[in-house]
């Protein structure tokens, strides 16, 4: 008996105290789709966290954002991050798990712009083309 209670304080108690502070380390991603393709099965969200949209703009904009899905999974994120494109690849993993899927993030607190794919969509949204996208939105910022 004296072995049993042994190894419960040695090494059950540790095991989950460790994966407690695993989980509640782990950020919560929990939004809901705008959109979710009927054919293809990948998602839309719009994560506007800094509140940059107006909610006829956010309709306008899960309207758009609906094409995108029939090549993968499509984010648009405001958020005040210390790292745009840090921030924008955790939310392409987070929401697409690696799987086909862009996210197109504004940081308010650098005032950058990041756009990451992964998967198939890659294809289409790749580092040069993103860099388009992001330079010609600068453009219009000035």
């Amino acid at each position: 008996m004296s072995g049993n209670k042994a190894f419960i304080k040695f090494s059950v108690i540790p095991f989950f105290a460790a994966l407690f502070f695993i989980i509640c380390a782990m950020p919560a991603f929990a939004y809901d789709a705008v959109y979710v393709n009927p054919e293809t099965g990948y998602e839309a969200y719009i994560i506007d966290d800094e509140d940059l949209l107006h909610e006829w703009e956010e309709a306008m904009l899960a309207d758009s954002l609906k094409s995108v899905t029939d090549y993968g999974g499509v984010a648009f994120v405001s958020t005040s991050s210390s790292d745009a494109e840090q921030s924008a690849k955790d939310y392409c993993y987070d929401l697409f798990n690696n799987e086909s899927g862009t996210a197109f993030l504004i940081d308010m607190k650098d005032r950058r712009i990041a756009i990451m794919s992964s998967g198939a969509i890659y294809k289409r949204i790749n580092n040069n083309y993103a860099n388009i996208i992001t330079d010609n939105i600068y453009k219009y910022e000035y």
